[in-house]
């Protein structure tokens, strides 16, 4: 798996995630940049993590699956935060609401 913060992307296709993972076999997620900051992007192999939720928010990414080989659930939260407290504090929050209601 591979996640990416600071894409600078509006934009992200599928050609651009087969040239940076370098195989044909992936699933992948993106939450664009505002301008030119932030942007998120998760990239996974589909037949090691079968993503069974996804969550996109202000700042993240949250993918809720399964390991496959070990059967283990899991989460992978991919977050770029922002500087000033305010919005940091409320990014915050909100993942701490998310854990809360799949506890």
């Amino acid at each position: 798996m591979l996640c990416i913060q600071e894409t600078k992307k509006e934009q992200i296709d599928n050609v651009l995630c087969q040239i940076v993972w370098g195989d044909t076999e992936f699933g992948w997620d993106f939450q664009p940049a505002i301008n030119t900051a932030g942007g998120l992007l998760c990239i996974l192999n589909e037949q090691t993590f079968k993503v069974d939720q996804r969550v996109r928010g202000r700042g993240f990414i949250l993918l809720q699956g399964t390991w496959i080989q070990e059967n283990q659930k899991a989460y992978i939260t991919n977050i770029y935060s922002p500087c000033d407290s305010h919005n940091k504090r409320e990014l915050w929050d909100s993942l701490k609401q998310l854990r809360q209601q799949d506890p």
